[in-house]
């Protein structure tokens, strides 16, 4: 058994944090429908997003967040005596971050079909990024008190309101999301209710 099991911890850029699932919904198998951020604009922010991948803690030492993978890429690809042919169809001989902004959702489609990466969501019909998601971490794990899941949540929510204040506009809508915050709220509102219950009887 793991001794240290990790929650999975993202930032997720280009989603609304709303949540309607309806509570009395008996089918098991909905969990809500996703609202995307329409104001998010990758491409108009491509070296905040490359910086924000500094400013949050790593998952692991070797975490590479998709948009340094995407510009090592891009540097691979532009050096390259055989380029790969998504990168020659797609990329304008872009060879770092940022691109033209009017080169970049294309490209960094193109790079994310080619890698077959899970950060990345986009409209086909638009050729438009929907959302990109950055792995981080937290300090508390499976096996942590709910107090100290507590203080990660508030100290995570107070650092992602001060950044939301610096990011510039088009960027500045993400939230941090993690199972272990769903675990909290479910257990919190489980002791609410079991307090309200005992001043009920």
């Amino acid at each position: 058994l793991a001794t240290d099991p990790r929650w999975t911890v993202q930032a997720v850029f280009g989603v609304q944090p709303v949540d309607d699932q309806n509570l009395w919904d008996t089918d098991p198998n909905y969990i809500g429908s996703m609202a995307y951020d329409d104001d998010f604009d990758a491409a108009n922010n491509q070296l905040y997003l490359l910086e924000f991948c500094d400013k949050i803690d790593k998952p692991t030492q070797d975490y590479r967040c998709v948009l340094q993978e995407f510009d090592s890429w891009l540097q691979m690809q532009s050096q390259s005596g055989s380029p790969d042919d998504q990168y020659i169809i797609n990329c304008d001989s872009e060879s770092s971050v940022p691109t033209e902004s009017d080169t970049f959702d294309q490209c960094f489609i193109a790079f994310s079909e080619l890698t077959n990466s899970s950060a990345v969501t986009f409209d086909y019909e638009t050729s438009k990024v929907k959302t990109i998601t950055i792995d981080t971490r937290i300090d508390s794990t499976l096996w942590s008190p709910t107090a100290e899941i507590d203080k990660d949540w508030r100290l995570t929510e107070e650092w992602s309101i001060a950044e939301r204040s610096r990011a510039p506009e088009g960027a500045n809508n993400f939230f941090i999301s993690s199972m272990s915050f769903w675990y909290l709220d479910s257990f919190n509102n489980i002791v609410t209710s079991a307090l309200e219950a005992i001043y009920i009887v």
